[in-house]
């Protein structure tokens, strides 16, 4: 990364930029009511088309996904809709007025079932279930790269208006290209704002972009089961046995002004899919070997670029005693120490992710320390979720996204901690318990006050070096692959002008300086991989 010679733009050493929190700012707001006029098609007829949206589904062809009919609830068992001989149709051109093409796919429904005996502060014996609206599903196959298709869908009878798309560039080298990064959406007067926004970046993109959404959509979670929702006395997170699904129907209408026009590329989070994502990652398990094989094929002359994925944050220096980010502090950094040497080996160039309710940027580290050679981890978590921005609710105004010594959970000494789970060894006691194996965490940061000190501890003091821009503010991002050396970042802040960027940098490869930039991989890996 370097610096760009203009008023805003930062390279990787600059000090590093904490913006306190600004209490003029919604911290979380209500969800927007699940039948209100601004969300599109929100009293449509039963057969018209809505939820229309898009999702990459490989070369040249793409996912088109919308609903028709209405959901139902009610106490007891409620039947699906039947979807024997319902078409599901997609028509679509290169013009407007000339949609030749035909594609059909499949129809469905799903319910969700509550138990009805659970806590009556949270449903209890008014808990509904649910059925579906039909959900249709079709492949758009065949496509012509960097082209833009008008399309429409519906049953042959009643269709939707019409939409269009512009198909992904074939593999190769094309610049420029977008990816906007969101994560942690939701449903409020703030996700409202990020949509205005995000609108805005497609609208002055330099190439047709996607979107890039690093996990946890509606917040459905949040909701108590008979279709009451309270901030911040909401249901219990994470108990996804006892969502109200009407919020992801209403949700999807809200997104199709967006995604009815950019495919969506999507990773789940804590709030879509309960899974254990910590079960063996040490080399040569079956999770390491899976990264190891991705990263192993892509062929970085036509896919310079290479970004990952993932929902909870691998490297962030927020100790937020707020929302969730008290137990996400570190909790992959046991995971880290396992995948970090495979992707630094392979050159990955940028981590988003989601989770943390606010924004940072890191200067390129590798093993917490500024490396040219590293990767760029990028937060994102801050698109308008209702359970509100992460920042250190137990301190005054001016101490707001400090890292003071309560910060996060002191630790004055070395200490063991669970590290991961080992399927290969289940406990003799109970066969359904892994043992867990762990990782000695050095002392805090915060215990002798230098933020740089090495090893960094598990906490630290200030804010360490490498974390060069961090602010509790809702918003979204851009990246743009200018060529295969450069590409630009831009963090969009809600409460400013479009024109306004918040940070705006350069990312740079350089694989003369850095070869690991140029996707060789661990010596043996080729081989070892077959």
């Amino acid at each position: 990364m370097s610096q760009v010679p203009q008023e805003g733009l930062y390279g990787a050493t600059h000090t590093p930029i904490t913006i306190p929190f600004n209490t003029s700012l919604r911290t979380n707001s209500t969800y927007l009511p699940l039948q209100s006029p601004s969300l599109p098609d929100a009293f449509a007829p039963a057969a018209q088309p809505t939820q229309v949206h898009l999702s990459p589904a490989g070369v040249n062809a793409v996912y088109v996904c919308w609903a028709t009919q209405n959901y139902t609830v009610g106490t007891g068992y409620v039947p699906p809709l039947p979807t024997d001989g319902v078409i599901s149709l997609v028509q679509y051109g290169t013009t407007p007025t000339g949609l030749t093409g035909t594609a059909s796919g499949i129809t469905q429904t799903y319910n969700q079932i509550y138990n009805t005996t659970m806590d009556p502060r949270v449903g209890g014996s008014s808990a509904l279930n649910y059925t579906s609206p039909l959900l249709h599903s079709v492949v758009v196959a065949n496509l012509t790269p960097g082209v833009t298709y008008f399309y429409r869908v519906g049953d042959g009878t009643t269709f939707s208006g019409i939409f269009n798309f512009t198909s992904l560039p074939a593999p190769g080298p094309t610049y420029p290209q977008r990816i906007i990064a969101i994560a942690d959406w939701g449903l409020s007067s703030n996700s409202s704002s990020t949509l205005d926004h995000v609108l805005q970046s497609v609208a002055s993109s330099p190439s047709p972009p996607y979107i890039n959404y690093i996990a946890d959509f509606v917040y459905a979670d949040c909701w108590y089961v008979n279709g009451t929702v309270s901030i911040p006395t909401q249901g219990f997170e994470g108990a996804l046995s006892s969502t109200w699904q009407p919020v992801w129907d209403s949700w999807q209408r809200f997104i199709q002004p967006l995604v009815s026009n950019v495919p969506m590329l999507f990773s789940t989070g804590n709030h879509e899919i309960e899974q254990q994502s910590t079960v063996d990652y040490t080399p040569g398990s079956d999770q390491w070997n899976w990264l190891a094989y991705d990263l192993l094929k892509i062929n970085r002359v036509t896919t310079p670029w290479v970004t990952v994925n993932i929902h909870n944050p691998g490297a962030h220096s927020n100790p937020s005693a707020w929302v969730t980010t008290d137990s996400s502090y570190k909790e992959f950094e046991q995971m880290r120490t396992s995948m970090e040497p495979l992707t630094y080996a392979y050159g990955v160039d940028v981590f988003f992710y989601g989770h943390v309710h606010a924004y940072e940027r890191s200067a390129p580290i590798y093993n917490w320390e500024v490396n040219p050679c590293g990767s760029v981890h990028i937060t994102i978590g801050d698109a308008g979720n209702s359970e509100g921005l992460s920042f250190l609710y137990n301190y005054g105004p001016a101490e707001q996204f400090e890292d003071l010594n309560g910060g996060c959970g002191n630790v004055t000494s070395p200490s063991q901690r669970a590290s991961y789970l080992n399927s290969a060894t289940p406990s003799f006691y109970d066969p359904f318990t892994y043992y867990r194996h762990v990782l000695t965490f050095q002392a805090d940061g915060n215990s002798t006050g230098f933020a740089g000190e090495y090893p960094p501890g598990y906490c630290y003091k200030e804010q360490p070096n490498w974390s060069q821009y961090r602010e509790p503010s809702f918003g979204h991002g851009t990246f743009d692959a200018l060529n295969a050396t450069h590409g630009r970042w831009r963090w969009h802040r809600n409460q400013d002008g479009y024109a306004v960027v918040a940070e705006d940098i350069y990312i740079i490869r350089d694989t003369a300086a850095c070869p690991n930039k140029a996707g060789l991989g661990l010596v043996g890996t080729r081989s070892t991989m077959g």
